[in-house]
């Protein structure tokens, strides 16, 4: 598609034009400048994307935005029918459904590690009044599960035979055996809207401080643990003491949403089985475009985090989560935790 055909669908839906510029990244997202300096996201759907998907994206952003929790969302702006769906003609057999989101800047927290102990509580602060702001909603399309649904992480196990190493793939199915270990506990905790992708490419830090939060497109019906889980698996890949920090995203969380003995001990296995989903979705854009770079940017370090915990002990760990809170998880493992 071209970029001219890009800046026409925008003047046709949202009227206005301004430049237009691929951002980095897996999907198809393009950053419009317009010539008095304001900027927007125009975000193309996938094939396996609708318009309901778009609208449950609106309703998560918007209630986040309602409760005032002080940091920047990619809003949708409605074009001129008052949509925030469009039908966009940009070349190609068919239209393709777009949205246009307010710009939000702000550096990525990636690459960011080691991060300050303030940072990283404040994190967890963000992530429960998340799950406050989201967890009561309720949409049709929040029940259509994903790729990247972790409470349907075991669908993708059957495609561990596409890592070529066979310790690689040994490491794979031991986090594949420990998710489906804990998938009956995980039907049993609260469960609600969740953003779906809080990972740290879409958290962004401007002078020390958490200031924005991106990419609301994965939001759906989870066990709600999951969002802190999922933050958790990106976020302490760099760090050098992981559960260290860790303790200190679930310290802030625990303050704001108190976690379950059961949550707590989820969170674990849940890390690992998040990024054992990465490395599986890699192993299958492989066979598709390998020199898709922007697809492969989580890898090798998942690999490396994985080979470092993904053998651990789940009561140690869980141990080291709960350093700073009062839960002490596995409460009926007999003795005092060392």
């Amino acid at each position: 598609m071209s970029h001219q055909k890009i800046t026409d669908a925008v003047e046709a839906a949202w009227d206005i034009r301004g430049s237009v510029r691929r951002l980095a990244g897996e999907n198809e997202n393009f950053l419009i400048e317009l010539s008095d300096g304001e900027h927007f996201v125009l975000k193309l759907a996938s094939e396996d994307s609708s318009r309901e998907r778009i609208l449950l994206e609106h309703v998560g952003v918007e209630a986040v935005f309602e409760s005032g929790l002080g940091v920047a969302l990619p809003r949708l702006v409605p074009d001129h029918e008052g949509s925030v769906a469009a039908t966009l003609d940009i070349g190609g057999n068919s239209p393709r459904l777009g949205r246009l989101l307010q710009f939000v800047p702000g550096d990525a927290w990636g690459g960011k590690a080691p991060v300050s102990p303030d940072l990283l509580t404040e994190l967890g602060n963000l992530i429960a009044q998340f799950s406050r702001a989201l967890s009561s909603i309720d949409h049709p399309a929040a029940h259509i599960s994903h790729n990247w649904d972790l409470a349907a992480a075991g669908t993708h196990r059957s495609s561990i035979r596409l890592v070529a190493d066979n310790n690689r793939r040994r490491l794979l199915a031991t986090q594949f055996e420990r998710w489906a270990a804990a998938a009956q506990d995980l039907a049993t905790v609260p469960a609600g809207l969740i953003h779906g992708d809080l990972n740290d490419e879409n958290l962004l830090i401007s002078d020390g401080k958490l200031t924005g939060v991106l990419d609301f497109g994965d939001c759906l019906h989870n066990p709600i643990i999951c969002d802190l889980a999922i933050s958790l698996a990106y976020v302490l890949l760099d760090e050098p003491k992981p559960w260290q920090a860790g303790a200190r995203v679930v310290e802030g969380y625990h303050a704001i949403r108190e976690l379950s003995t059961l949550e707590l001990e989820l969170l674990y296995p849940l890390i690992c089985a998040r990024l054992a989903v990465s490395l599986v979705i890699s192993a299958k854009r492989r066979q598709i475009d390998p020199e898709r770079a922007a697809w492969y940017v989580t890898e090798a370090r998942a690999w490396a985090f994985l080979k470092q915990h993904g053998d651990s002990d789940p009561t140690d760990i869980a141990d080291q989560l709960a350093a700073l809170i009062d839960l002490r998880p596995y409460p009926d493992r007999g003795g005092s935790p060392s």
